[in-house]
Parts: structure tokens; sequence; C-alpha cells
């Protein structure tokens, strides 16, 4: 969680608008963890052939 939510920090700092990563449809405690930092499940954005790929994104605009 606390390296999570450093890596938010920085992409703030950095002045990113927004955040997406995505992961295994199996790794819930991630899945848990991500929500817990602000993501949301969003669309697509890569051409992962795995058809289970979770996506998320967490907006980061007016933030800091």
């Amino acid at each position: 969680m606390a390296l999570g939510a450093a890596a938010v920090r920085g992409a703030l700092r950095a002045g990113y608008g927004v955040i997406k990563l995505d992961t295994s449809a199996d790794m819930a405690a991630a899945h848990a963890v991500y929500r817990r930092l602000g993501f949301v499940p969003c669309a697509r954005y890569n051409d992962d052939p795995d058809p289970t790929t979770r996506y998320f994104e967490r907006q980061l605009g007016g933030e800091g």
C-alpha cells in the first residue's frame, strides 16, 4: 500500500493527469489495494492478448 501511495504522490508531483494499470484477473488482493488507492475499473488501453486482464485508472487532475 505504501509503495502504491508513493507512486501516486510521485505522479502528482510530476504533473501527470492519470495513472493507468493492468493486472491479472486472479490477483484479488492487488485489486483491493488499487481500489483503496482510488483506482477504478476502466476500458482496455493496450493490446494485451489475455482477455481476463483487468484494467484500472486513477484521475489525478486537481489533486495535491
